[in-house]
Formats: structure tokens, C-alpha cells, sequence
């Protein structure tokens, strides 16, 4: 009698020990879906289709909208402009001695080294903050927040293939090694 109270005591800790478990795996399968919905949910605004589902690929923006798509500029090949040349002086880039006033932001163009080099390129344009000295270029005049921050802008968007500007049919890329570049234009309405 006494092996068969053992054996009950020893089954019913195997048996505490499964369901135990049981509820790990379960908690973390859970924790990966709520991350994988995160992670899909990132910005939910933009997406891949964003231009080609929509009837019109214009819309009224604040700077709440415009500061994350600058942020994003980098990461994900996109080209901000701002159309206004004499308002809208994002940085001044130095070329053979003459000084030409930027109102765009293409970091491509800029050859900023990596992720951390852009973000403190970006606190330049922004904010008129930066650690990093870039070469030929100088932050000066209000920051783009400032001259931002209480107006209301049309949003355009656009792409083109980045491989396909100065194209020649001798030279052409082939459509599967071509980089899609976005375009996005404010307008202060």
C-alpha cells in the first residue's frame, strides 16, 4: 500500500509538471502574437500598396505626420521635397565653392554612412541639432520644425525607379535589380 500512495504522489507531480508546462508553451506563443501584431503594426498609415490602392495619392498633413516620414527617410528610400525654394531652406550644401540653398532631403545623394549618421543628419535639418560635422554642409536659419509646426500641408506621393533616371536602352538595368525610390512633396496650403 505504501508503493501504490507513492506512486499516486509521483503521477500526480508528473501531472502538475504537464500542466505546468502546458501553460508556458501557451503563454509564450501568446507573447510572439502579441509581438508579430506589434512589429505589423509598426505604422499602420503607410504601407506597401498605400499608392496603388488609393484613388488619389494626395492628403492634408501637420508636421505630426511629416517629422515621422523624415525620420523614415533613410530606412526606407524615400525622398522628401518641399517645393517652396525661398521658405523652405532644409540645409546648405557647398559644391566648387558656391553654396546652394536644399529644399529637399534624399540622404542617397548626401553618401551618409550609416543608420546613426542619418538620424543626426535628420536632428540637423529638424531641429538645427547635430553631433556629426558633414562635410560641405551646414544647418542654418530656423529648423524645419519651426517653419512646420503651425501649418498644413498637401501631401503628394509619387515613385520612380531610382536606376531608371539617365537611362539609355545601351545601359538599361533589368526590372528585377531596380530600386524603387518614393517620392513624397508638402505643399503648405
Amino acid at each position: 500500500m505504501e508503493n501504490a500512495a507513492e506512486a499516486l504522489k509521483l503521477s500526480a507531480w508528473v501531472l502538475i509538471f504537464v500542466v505546468a508546462l502546458s501553460i508556458c508553451i501557451n503563454a509564450f506563443s501568446e507573447a510572439r502574437a502579441t509581438m508579430d501584431t506589434i512589429l505589423e503594426y509598426n505604422d499602420r498609415e503607410y504601407n506597401d500598396t498605400y499608392v496603388e490602392e488609393a484613388e488619389t495619392t494626395q492628403r492634408i498633413v501637420g508636421y505630426e505626420s511629416i517629422i515621422p516620414t523624415i525620420y523614415r527617410a533613410y530606412k526606407e528610400n524615400y525622398k522628401v521635397i518641399f517645393p517652396d525654394t525661398d521658405k523652405y531652406v532644409l540645409y546648405k550644401r557647398t559644391v566648387n565653392g558656391s553654396i546652394q540653398n536644399i529644399n529637399f532631403i534624399d540622404l542617397e545623394k548626401e553618401n551618409i554612412g550609416n543608420q546613426t549618421q542619418a538620424e543626426d543628419f535628420i536632428k540637423g535639418v529638424l531641429f538645427r541639432k547635430n553631433t556629426i560635422q558633414f562635410p560641405n554642409i551646414k544647418f542654418e536659419g530656423q529648423s524645419l520644425y519651426e517653419t512646420i509646426k503651425n501649418n498644413t500641408y498637401l501631401e503628394k506621393l509619387g515613385e520612380y525607379y531610382q536606376d531608371e533616371v539617365g537611362d539609355t536602352e545601351e545601359n538599361s538595368v533589368p526590372d528585377a535589380n531596380k530600386t524603387k525610390k518614393r517620392v513624397i512633396t508638402y505643399e503648405e496650403i
